[in-house]
């Protein structure tokens, strides 16, 4: 049983690295690489250049939109994970057991 949580653990962390990495990547790939090109943008919105758009409201919304993902998947793979660990009849991660019974004395 021991490995068999061992094993969750290890699927569920590999999974974590592998997401913040593909976050990280979009905010990297958005930061450096489409705002470095607004400039090029040169048509006009409302007065205007739409590179101003890009760089001034669109970048907020795009990392809104990175911090609300992680959140959502973030609580969907602990709870994915919470359960898998309760079938295998284990406590989830972080938790104190409680030995009570003859182990204990009681």
């Amino acid at each position: 049983m021991f490995n068999r949580r061992v094993q969750i653990e290890h699927r569920y962390w590999n999974r974590i690295r592998w997401f913040t990495l593909v976050l990280l990547l979009l905010w990297a790939t958005f930061t450096f690489g489409l705002l470095w090109f607004a400039r090029d943008l040169n048509h006009e919105w409302l007065g205007w250049p739409v590179g101003f758009w890009l760089a001034a409201q669109g970048g907020m919304l795009i990392y809104l939109l990175i911090v609300v993902v992680y959140a959502w998947v973030m609580h969907q793979m602990d709870r994915t994970v919470s359960q898998q660990l309760q079938a295998t009849s284990m406590n989830p991660m972080g938790a104190q057991s409680k030995v009570s019974g003859p182990e204990m004395g009681n």
